[in-house]
C-alpha cells in the first residue's frame, strides 16, 4: 500500500513540474523553465537509481536466504 502512495506522490510531483515548466515557457522565462526541467530529470533519475538498487538488494536477500 505504501508503494502505491509513493507512486502517486511522485507522479503528481512530476505532472505538476511539467505543467509549471510549460507555463514558464509560454511566459518566456526560459532559464526558470530549464531549471524546472533539470529538477524533474534529477527526481526521475534518483527514483530510477533507487528502484534499481532496491531491486538488487531484494534479489540479493532472496538469494542469501535461499541458501540458509
Amino acid at each position: 500500500m505504501s508503494g502505491l502512495i509513493i507512486v502517486g506522490v511522485v507522479g503528481s510531483t512530476i505532472i505538476a513540474a511539467s505543467v509549471g515548466e510549460s507555463k514558464l515557457l509560454r511566459v518566456g522565462k526560459y532559464v526558470e523553465s530549464e531549471m524546472v526541467h533539470n529538477l524533474t530529470c534529477f527526481i526521475l533519475g534518483v527514483i530510477t537509481a533507487g528502484s534499481f538498487f532496491w531491486l538488487m538488494w531484494d534479489l540479493v536477500q532472496k538469494f542469501i536466504w535461499g541458501f540458509m
